[in-house]
């Protein structure tokens, strides 16, 4: 039991040691300062958001014009069973 919780301890400092040095490496090699980093996430989330728009748009219009379609389908069997 005491081996398991050894392992288990060394495990976490590991971990904590690697997010340490992985945050410092991070820090001293990102492109961008923080300021330029919220600026280009706003940009493109802005980006995504005006393709999401645009996209639900088209998709909308496919489908008023496939219930359109429909629609003039089924009134044409309606008439042609009424004549029947």
């Amino acid at each position: 039991m005491e081996k398991r919780i050894t392992n288990v301890s060394g495990f976490l400092k590991g971990v904590l040691f690697g997010a340490v040095v992985f945050g410092t490496v991070a820090l001293f090699t990102a492109p961008h300062s923080g300021a330029e980093t919220r600026q280009i996430i706003r940009e493109k989330s802005e980006d995504v958001r005006d393709k999401t728009v645009e996209t639900i748009e088209n998709v909308r219009d496919q489908v008023d014009t496939a219930i359109s379609g429909i629609r003039q389908r089924t009134d044409q069997l309606v008439e042609r069973v009424g004549e029947s």
